[in-house]
């Protein structure tokens, strides 16, 4: 029957036009692929075709008679209607205001159009809120002057990011502001239909899925009993011993000059002003180490030893070989033929010339040659060096000046004229006062006079500081933070040889553990869940926001899940917990890779929504319920000549499917909710919602056994779901590090 059928090959045709428009897109451009792609008459054509060839599908299926399953399918349709009377009928366009001029009813399409407004807006009043004592926008705010003629009537109303301002279906959101002429740029959308069809079918979709998980009970029920249950866990405790988290091996050389661990501490006490926070200066003192060694220590000396090193002791530091280059072209021409590790003296050459300079030149005039990036990283280490040797980057000194609060350096030659004299000679002469004591080694005076500066900074820094508790809470983050690579080998090792020992298990048809090991699986489980959960409370009480806004915290965020999900789950299902190791060390060992970003910053102004969080971590769940099942498919089919174990693997994939499907709707929707209230676009085809909604296609077929009989079999599905995670990795890793977008923070 080609009604059953004609839904499924047109949606397999939409999967591959989504994901080549975004290949298209990588090579030609977001503005070539929104015109000619999904700007497209065809591209529209498809998804009515799809849409009518659905309607048909529940009307001939007689959907009805199971009211949740049609309301799902219905809610589908209301969505496409909304998205189609958007594309037909909605405006969006950009509309620039001066503070203070007059009001006016022009503004820009998004085609370079000028179209009118029924009423004039005018610009009152632009508010720029900074995080207190740096230049890091917190949020603006746009207050509105409304004069509508053909009502006689005027009114005012407030702009700011994540909140909108609305009239006669207008609706303004703050896009940015140009600092030179104090003008905002409001971004305006009109769309009087599509947006409220496009939530009722949000709406209908949520409360259809939950429908239909209460409405599957008993086939859930069914499964449970299906699935592998088994009262013990599993294998003997190996650790990886010798590589976990090592350090290299040390130079021969003699070690270089610093100060005492005890005064590295209270110089690690210290507020400083770095990437736009205030925060310890024990934060800078890890991320310069890490920069450029590429650990948190260095030769047995902690990471305030070391920043202390290269501040009081350059001289004995310089020619530490210490600074860590990937690449061997960039090492061959710095004279490094041995490691891959490099000094700051080799940099220069002997007439003191940079070394990298001329090709750093050729590469700002053609900057598609390959090596780029490494290039940069390289010449990004040398003048973080610079910036130090400099004083420029120790922002320590606050202070206030007409009801405000700066930061400065000890070289700082800006420094508010009115200033009184003892305070300006502090500023300016007591880094050279400690590096007095330094040189003397009195170490004890050194410690006296770091408590006093640290006084000083609480004392005129006021609201920009921290409060006592987060500052705190920071130096603990530090502390945990470094293990993270080592809890990372640790869980992966173990998952990995639980996985084989599993599967020898499952394939003997004997699941007999010792005690001990069983134990000992469950602690290391525990332990790793609580060092998580400390690490994700620590960083949101040092954020000031929920740990989501990043690759570094959505990964962690995904390990903690994992292992959160194997707890729950682990006791009854047995298979579960190898999967749930696995997957945990794998998140952290991604984390932890260089091209994610651990560094704790100010949040973006548009950022600051609990939507946000929320479609993060929706979104997060149903990764981790797609990637168990992947991982029990790869067991299925090792497996595969045992049929009883097969049947109860593959009772656990339909167990964890309908949910998996579900959170990622509902985490899509809200996220789709979410840029509507930020940007004025519930669905802008960017990349990630692009391969979000392929990913959710490709997980929703095999949950049509009845229509797809493909999808009965055991082995098509383990190998389907086997396959399917690829459009999981690409919509993760794929976008953010190859295809890019508004989503990519690689």
């Amino acid at each position: 029957m080609v009604w059953r059928k004609l839904p499924f090959i047109l949606l397999l045709i939409t999967v591959a036009v989504l994901a080549a428009a975004t290949v298209v897109e990588k090579l030609y451009g977001t503005p070539f692929v929104q015109e000619h792609w999904y700007g497209s008459p065809l591209f529209t054509i498809l998804w009515v075709l799809l849409s009518c060839a659905g309607l048909l599908y529940i009307l001939r299926a007689k959907l009805y008679r199971r009211f949740w399953i049609w309301m799902i399918h219905v809610s589908l349709l209301v969505i496409l209607l909304g998205a189609g009377v958007t594309s037909w009928t909605a405006i969006h366009g950009r509309i620039k205001l001066q503070e203070g001029a007059s009001p006016t009813d022009r503004y820009q399409s998004e085609q370079g159009e000028t179209l009118t407004l029924p009423f004039e807006v005018a610009l009152e009043r632009f508010d720029l809120t900074y995080y207190t004592g740096t230049q890091f926008p917190l949020d603006y705010q746009s207050n509105l002057l409304i004069q509508d003629g053909e009502r006689s009537q005027s009114l005012r109303g407030a702009v700011s990011m994540n909140r909108i301002f609305r009239y006669r279906f207008y609706r303004f959101y703050q896009s940015g502001y140009d600092p030179e002429t104090t003008s905002s740029i409001l971004s305006i959308a009109y769309d009087p239909w599509g947006i409220s069809i496009s939530y009722l079918g949000y709406a209908l979709l949520a409360i259809s899925l939950v429908g239909g998980m209460y409405a599957r009970r008993r086939k859930v029920r069914q499964l449970l009993k299906q699935a592998l249950v088994s009262p013990v866990a599993m294998l003997l405790i190996l650790l990886a011993g010798g590589t976990l988290s090592a350090e290299a091996k040390a130079p021969s050389t003699p070690l270089p000059k610093t100060i005492p661990a005890s005064v590295a501490k209270s110089l690690g006490e210290l507020h400083i002003l770095y990437n736009n926070r205030v925060c310890p200066l024990e934060t800078y003192a890890q991320e310069f180490t890490e920069k450029l060694y590429g650990r948190s220590s260095y030769r047995g000396y902690s990471a305030e030893q070391v920043l202390a090193g290269w501040i009081f002791y350059y001289d004995s530091w310089v020619d530490e070989p210490m600074i860590r280059i990937k690449d061997r072209s960039i090492r061959k021409l710095l004279e490094c033929y041995e490691g891959k590790r490099v000094s700051y003296r080799q940099f220069f050459d002997l007439q003191g010339n940079y070394r990298l300079e001329a090709l750093l030149d050729n590469y700002i005039q053609h900057p598609d040659q390959p090596g780029r990036k490494a290039l940069f990283e390289a010449h990004e280490k040398c003048q973080v060096i610079q910036s130090l040797g400099l004083g420029e980057s120790l922002l320590i000194f606050p202070v206030q000046s007409h009801g405000t609060i700066a930061w400065y350096h000890p070289a700082s030659t800006d420094l508010p004229a009115e200033m009184p004299l003892d305070q300006w000679t502090f500023v300016r002469k007591s880094f050279n006062y400690l590096s007095e004591l330094v040189v003397m080694q009195q170490w004890d005076e050194a410690q006296d006079f770091l408590v006093k500066l640290r006084q000083y900074q609480l004392k005129e820094g006021g609201e920009s500081c921290p409060s006592a508790v987060r500052f705190r809470s920071e130096l603990y983050y530090n502390q945990l933070s470094p293990f993270i690579g080592l809890l990372a080998k640790i869980l992966a090792t173990i998952g990995i040889l639980l996985f084989i020992w599993t599967a020898y298990q499952l394939s003997v048809g004997r699941l007999k553990d010792p005690r001990l090991v069983k134990w000992g699986i469950w602690a290391v489980i525990y332990g790793s869940m609580l060092y998580l959960t400390l690490m994700v409370i620590l960083r949101w009480i040092v954020s000031g926001y929920v740990p989501l806004s990043n690759g570094f915290e959505t990964m962690q965020a995904l390990a903690w899940i994992v292992l959160l999900l194997t707890i729950l789950a682990g006791r009854k299902h047995r298979v579960l917990i190898p999967f749930g190791l696995l997957m945990g060390g794998l998140s952290l060992l991604v984390a932890s890779f260089g091209g994610s970003n651990p560094q704790i910053t100010p949040l973006m102004p548009v950022l600051h929504s609990p939507l946000l969080s929320i479609h993060v971590l929706v979104i997060m769940i149903a990764y981790s319920l797609l990637a168990f099942m992947m991982l029990n498919s790869c067991m299925a089919l090792i497996l595969s000549r045992r049929s009883t174990v097969g049947t109860h693997l593959e009772a656990l994939s339909r167990l964890l499917l309908y949910p998996a499907v579900a959170l990622l709707a509902i985490g899509i929707f809200i996220g789709a909710v979410w840029a509507n209230v930020s940007w004025g676009r519930y669905w802008s085809w960017d990349p990630k919602e692009v391969w979000a909604l392929i990913t959710l296609i490709i997980y929703a077929l095999p949950l049509h056994c009845e229509s797809l009989r493909c999808f009965r079999s055991q082995r098509f599905l383990h190998v389907y779901l086997l396959i399917a995670f690829v459009s999981v990795l690409v919509t993760y890793f794929g976008v953010n590090f190859f295809l890019g977008g508004m989503h990519s923070y690689a």
